[in-house]
């Protein structure tokens, strides 16, 4: 049985479902280390795909990739 759970988002404050069995979207989004660092820097709690993906976009994008 799923235990996924709705959140808010801290950085957005839109709702996301938490797929805690499925593992954290951090993992899945592909962030770097020293992003996923910086987010933890930043926010104490859960953060949305969405804005993951963000993150890792504009993280490209400033290094020109």
């Amino acid at each position: 049985m799923a235990t996924d759970i709705q959140k808010s988002c801290e950085r957005c404050g839109g709702t996301f479902l938490c797929r805690q069995d499925a593992g954290c979207w951090c993992g899945e989004i592909g962030l770097t280390l020293p992003q996923l660092a910086e987010l933890r820097r930043s926010v104490s709690g859960c953060v949305c795909p969405d804005c993951l993906m963000r993150i890792r976009r504009d993280a490209a994008a400033s290094q020109g990739v």
